[in-house]
């Protein structure tokens, strides 16, 4: 695989999303070092002029940001991650930093209402995108954060 190619792409930001969701638990440095390297790798391929990879930059940065406890930064990286991914049709990463932004919020900052409406918009981004089972799952997980149950 090569570096422009579109799985490519999404295996580097998944990994990248897997590895900052690790650093954040384990605090290991080794997570951190390599979150970062992908960070970096992908702001790269930015440079270069690939804008496919454009909405993946401020979705890293919001975990860098939530990983270093900048929650101002987070707050307003992940919203900006979630339009800039939706303005340019990937559906699926939109409802990838909804759902990253809905669980930062409701782990790291207790904002159980907000991070209730950011999983309702996650689950609205997956069913748009044809991913009934991940909006489904969401939901069962999540519904107490928007009803009275």
């Amino acid at each position: 695989k090569k570096n422009g190619s579109p799985l490519a792409m999404m295996d580097t930001l998944h990994q990248g999303i897997s590895l900052y969701t690790m650093a954040r638990r384990t605090k290991e440095k080794k997570y951190i070092k390599a979150a970062k390297k992908v960070k970096k790798k992908v702001a790269t391929w930015v440079k270069k002029g690939n804008i496919n990879a454009l909405h993946y930059v401020p979705l890293l940065e919001a975990e860098d940001a939530a990983l270093e406890g900048k929650s101002d930064s987070a707050t307003k990286l992940y919203p900006r991650a979630i339009s800039s991914a939706a303005r340019s049709g990937f559906q699926h990463n939109a409802a990838l930093a909804s759902e990253r932004f809905a669980e930062y919020l409701l782990r790291d900052l207790k904002e159980n209402d907000r991070a209730g409406q950011y999983f309702q918009d996650s689950i609205q981004y997956y069913e748009g995108w044809g991913s009934d089972l991940k909006a489904e799952m969401l939901r069962k997980k999540y519904a107490h954060l928007w009803t009275d149950e």
